[in-house]
């Protein structure tokens, strides 16, 4: 995710022929384009969001699904939920989800970090009127455990075309082109959508959740140390640095990730190699042994087992993403 916030507009054509993928996408760096012929395909553009050892991913930020037109299914923890056109669901960073692409549809993700979450509701709220019910069930959603909800609209889908979707354009509008006041005017339309979405004469909301707030935090600690580390990072090495069993740290990785500790440390050291290939022009064999790969032939193993691609390839779509910034911004909802 780029920025603090994020959007990402998504088509299916169920008949699988020429684009039956198309992805627009807007943040602070532009527009970017990109059509795909096969759900295979559509993977790649989301290695690290829907890596292959496991059809369930998670994310380190809030993320927003509204279904624009069509239906769609979205398995979260291995519950499959249902989305008709107007539906939105809202998964909290960290939780496993995918989506299904089965019919035709139209799809909306709305990305928010956690840093630009926690700003909005920390703003100061200097009339009584902002103290709503729906400011104060925001801020309970947020404090409370890993969780997703879902919202089911109590007006019709024409009024969340009226109001739902006018929020989203005149967001994509400030992603694309910029005022002079962009930052104020997209933490304005972020905080309105979620004073809609939490007003219960709106939408009828149920948080659900899933783990303890002590598995939360332990995961959490598991994640930074290994993403802290120059190297891949051992089961021994959780169990010296945590003084936990390994039985316990392997539950834990696997309840949060969908891997098992040796899977997720390969993931986090792959992850760290394919940003540095696009980000620098570091050598590949000098990017390798800065993530903890001192033997090549391994390093180009694993990554084309994450990526699907040799790290040569995957650096080659550092120039192609500047070609997809030229694409036409497209408006979403027509």
């Amino acid at each position: 995710m780029t920025g603090p916030v994020e959007i990402l507009q998504l088509r299916n054509s169920a008949d699988h022929t020429d684009n039956a993928f198309i992805i627009y996408e807007n943040n602070i760096s532009g527009t970017s384009y990109a059509s795909f012929s096969s759900a295979e395909e559509i993977k790649v553009l989301s290695t690290f969001n829907a890596n292959s050892m496991s059809p369930l991913h998670s994310h380190e930020y809030y993320e927003f699904l509204f279904v624009i037109d069509g239906e769609i299914y979205q398995n979260i923890e291995h519950d499959r939920h249902y989305y008709p056109a107007g539906g939105c669901c809202l998964v909290s960073p960290y939780v496993l989800h995918t989506e299904e692409y089965d019919t035709d549809c139209r799809v909306l993700f709305f990305k928010i970090s956690r840093e630009f979450m926690q700003r909005l509701v920390s703003f100061p709220r200097y009339f009584s009127a902002e103290n709503s019910p729906a400011c104060s069930r925001l801020r309970e959603y947020l404090g409370s455990e890993r969780h997703y909800i879902d919202f089911i609209p109590a007006n019709g889908y024409e009024w969340i075309q009226n109001h739902i979707h006018d929020l989203f354009e005149k967001m994509i509008m400030e992603l694309s082109a910029p005022s002079d006041s962009a930052s104020l005017k997209l933490a304005f339309f972020s905080s309105h959508l979620m004073m809609e979405l939490f007003d219960d004469t709106k939408f009828s909301n149920t948080p659900a959740a899933s783990g303890t707030a002590k598995e939360q935090e332990l995961f959490y600690s598991i994640r930074d140390y290994m993403l802290s580390s120059d190297r891949k990072v051992t089961r021994s090495d959780l169990e010296a640095h945590f003084n936990y069993s390994g039985d316990n740290l392997y539950k834990i990785v696997r309840q949060y990730t969908g891997l098992s500790i040796h899977d997720y440390g390969s993931y986090i050291c792959i992850k760290k190699a394919a940003e540095l290939l696009m980000s620098s022009d570091r050598n590949i064999n000098e990017i390798a042994g800065s993530v903890g790969f001192h033997n090549s032939t391994q390093f180009y193993k694993e990554f084309k087992k994450y990526c699907q691609m040799t790290p040569r390839q995957y650096r080659l779509r550092k120039s192609d993403r500047k070609e997809l910034q030229k694409e036409p911004v497209p408006t979403p909802f027509t």
